[in-house]
């Protein structure tokens, strides 16, 4: 099926006419790349300021716990163990960061498609989501749903064939719009 250019979706997920012309050729605009790699050196940022956060608190509360001990070192060896999951974990997820913005950075993006009819609802509900499923609303096309912001999404007609074309985010479990176009009929 022929694609239309439709301006509402260009608007709201900010892309154009050449954006859109590149991902037809299923492959990324230099001005996408760009987009992504700057949201990719912004993940890769957070680390280092989570990092220095938590040592802030260790510190403040070593100042608040050491007087308090009155020679009893229990709470510290306490506060000490219960430290190190907590330290991997986010040891891991600064690293899973990194990766996602090396992908990023080599423009190592893969672009998909999904066609067909869509229907704009409310987000799935899904255990561990970081999202208000009332804040947000949720495109489905084919089997596969995007969460997005109200106004993205109403960019979309419930009932009506598009293409939308999107790059995974953290291996398809964050699937993010880099452009769509209404299917003629």
């Amino acid at each position: 099926m022929r694609g239309i250019y439709d301006s509402s979706l260009a608007e709201a997920f900010g892309f154009d006419e050449n954006d859109l012309a590149a991902n037809r050729q299923m492959r990324m605009s230099a001005k996408q790349l760009e987009r992504m790699r700057v949201g990719a050196q912004m993940t890769r940022s957070q680390g280092p300021k989570i990092l220095i956060f938590i040592a802030i608190g260790l510190v403040a509360s070593a100042a608040f716990v050491i007087p308090q001990m009155n020679g009893d070192k229990s709470q510290l060896w306490i506060a000490a163990v219960a430290l190190v999951p907590v330290l991997a974990v986010i040891g891991f997820m600064v690293r899973r960061n990194s990766k996602v913005a090396d992908r990023f950075d080599a423009g190592e993006v893969p672009l998909h498609k999904a066609e067909g009819l869509v229907r704009v609802d409310t987000p799935s509900f899904k255990w561990g989501s970081n999202y208000r499923r009332y804040s947000y609303r949720a495109v489905f096309i084919a089997d596969l749903e995007f969460v997005l912001l109200h106004d993205n999404a109403n960019a979309f007609e419930t009932g009506v064939a598009y293409r939308i074309y999107w790059a995974d985010y953290w291996n398809n479990k964050v699937p993010v719009i880099v452009s769509a176009e209404r299917l003629a009929p």
